[in-house]
């Protein structure tokens, strides 16, 4: 029985501990679409507990659909979920919003104009940016100052670059850049600033001591909006958001989110629900 309504259609047998969660059946039936943050919320310490792997595939196989919403590039995001070993979701959303997937299929990705590059990178420089890293698709590419001082171009493997500050003007667009600004106080100003600044062009996000900056307009629940525009049409949906720092805020707001109980304490008491793990936030919807 669905812990929802007294039918389901799922047709499965849960184990011990396992939660049902299901599309409902009649005329009210609505599937459920569980979007998540990663680091912090869905990877916790180094890798995905089972409990968690384990109330997602129950998840998607009772006809809802999981995804990720993630600050990393998407190149960079494919490794990590295979040194993870993990693929049980439907769609991802990279770089805060500015990449968008379902499965292997490109959706849409949003740019920003490269020039303001040229004066961009010189700030973070000098407000003591510990590295600046520029991501234009499948391609990272990192500048060469601070920690990367002893780096020449063509130094880089695979989709990872290095490009001298006074050669920025090879890129003509990018969708992301992302840099540490060393402390969580300086971050905080610092992504500020480059909205004051540059709110034209750029959105910019901290998340601890990191910063992410993509183009204008461009956010978590704008990339969700945007993935629900996709597959509009069928089933009503419920969409459920989790995560734990300020990059997630938005999207946390906007649908019915849960923070991490282990995330930031600003987020949890701003948001009002949360959750200690995917797992217990599925058995929560279930009820």
């Amino acid at each position: 029985m669905c812990g929802l309504h007294n039918t389901c259609d799922c047709g499965m047998l849960f184990g011990k501990g396992e939660a049902p969660l299901c599309t409902v059946q009649g005329e009210d039936a609505y599937m459920y679409i569980l979007a998540s943050d990663y680091d912090g919320t869905l990877r916790r310490g180094e890798s995905i507990s089972e409990a968690d792997r384990a109330a997602i595939s129950a998840f998607r196989r009772a006809g809802n659909r999981f995804g990720i919403i993630t600050g990393r590039g998407y190149s960079g995001f494919l490794r990590e979920l295979d040194r993870v070993d993990f693929s049980d979701y439907d769609f991802l959303i990279c770089n805060n919003g500015a990449v968008l997937y379902e499965g292997e299929r490109l959706l849409r990705r949003h740019y920003c104009p490269g020039e303001v590059l040229e004066t961009l990178i010189p700030f973070i420089i000098s407000v003591g940016g510990l590295y600046a890293a520029i991501t234009v698709d499948q391609t990272h590419f990192l500048a060469i100052y601070g920690r990367n001082a002893d780096k020449t171009e063509g130094d880089g493997i695979g989709e990872e670059e290095y490009i001298h500050v006074h050669h920025l003007d090879r890129i003509r667009q990018f969708n992301q850049v992302d840099c540490n600004i060393g402390n969580e106080a300086d971050a905080a100003e610092f992504a500020a600033q480059v909205n004051l600044r540059y709110g034209k062009w750029l959105s910019a996000f901290n998340n601890g001591t990191c910063v992410d900056i993509v183009p204008a307009g461009v956010s978590k629940p704008a990339g969700l909006r945007e993935y629900l525009a996709f597959i509009e049409g069928g089933k009503p949906k419920r969409v459920v958001t989790v995560g734990d720092n300020f990059n997630d805020l938005g999207m946390l707001l906007e649908f019915e989110g849960y923070a991490m109980a282990s995330g930031r304490p600003e987020i949890v008491e701003r948001v009002g629900r949360s959750c200690s793990d995917i797992a217990e936030l599925l058995g929560n919807l279930s009820k």
